[in-house]
Order: C-alpha cells, then sequence, then structure tokens
C-alpha cells in the first residue's frame, strides 16, 4: 500500500512538473524592471542592441520579458526618458528593425518571429510601440514598450 502511494506521489510530481513548463513566459518568476534599467537601457542603447543581437541565435520564450514603460518609470525620471527617446531615435528605430526579424524558441518548441508573438500578447503589441531593449547580467532580456 505504501509502495503505491509513494508511486502515486511520484507521478502526480512528475505531471505537475510538466504542466508547469507549458506555463507562459509570464507567469514564471523573473525579475522586476526598474525606471533606471529602463533609462540605463536609453542611453547605452547602441551596446545593449549589440548584447541582444549577440544572443539571437539561442533565445527561448522564457529569456524574454515585455515591460511596460508606464509600469516602471518613476514620475521623477519621465523628462529624461523623454530627452532620451529623441537622442536615441535612431538606435530605436535599429531596435525595431532587428525585433521585425528576430525569432525565438517557444514554450512548444516552435521557432517564432517577436513580432507573430506580440501580435498574441492580451493587449496586442506591435514592433514600433517598443523603445528599448536591456540584456540583464543573467541574460534577461527585458523589452520596454509603450
Amino acid at each position: 500500500m505504501r509502495m503505491r502511494q509513494a508511486l502515486a506521489a511520484l507521478l502526480l510530481a512528475g505531471s505537475l512538473s510538466m504542466l508547469g513548463s507549458r506555463m507562459p513566459a509570464a507567469a514564471a518568476t523573473q525579475p522586476a524592471a526598474t525606471s533606471s534599467q529602463l533609462l540605463g537601457a536609453l542611453k547605452n542603447m547602441s551596446a545593449e542592441l549589440a548584447k541582444f543581437r549577440g544572443m539571437m541565435g539561442n533565445l527561448t520564450q522564457s529569456d524574454l520579458q515585455i515591460v511596460d514603460v508606464a509600469t516602471v518609470l518613476a514620475p521623477a525620471d519621465e523628462a529624461t526618458f523623454r530627452r532620451e527617446l529623441k537622442t536615441d531615435a535612431e538606435h530605436i528605430s535599429g531596435f525595431h528593425e532587428t525585433l521585425s526579424h528576430t525569432t525565438f524558441m517557444d514554450d512548444d518548441g516552435v521557432t517564432t518571429l517577436v513580432p507573430t508573438f506580440l501580435k498574441a500578447q492580451k493587449p496586442p503589441l506591435t514592433v514600433e510601440q517598443f523603445v528599448a531593449v536591456h540584456v540583464t547580467r543573467s541574460g534577461q532580456i527585458l523589452l520596454f514598450y509603450r
């Protein structure tokens, strides 16, 4: 009887872990983005884009974290944010071009274009809404949109 209970517990644990791997990336534990990361990404857009492009061959859905600027931008940083948007307009345009052609392996093992993934978000997003990318020390890619 104990052997059956132990076996049942193992099977249940295995089933739950398989279900957990099917959870969307947004449900995964991810580091919270900050206003300073957003501003740093804009100020260092060229370097951040280079890091992002260097990772493009091995991206997975769990590597990407989509961040709404409105949820992280501190009120005290709004003027700096607007100024950096104007200063980095050329890099932001290059970022849009890069995102348009970026693919990643989704949770089902299917190669997916980022624009296709963005359209499936709620609400749907477009590449043109994205203003910055930041690659964290742990390799998480923060994609900031507004």
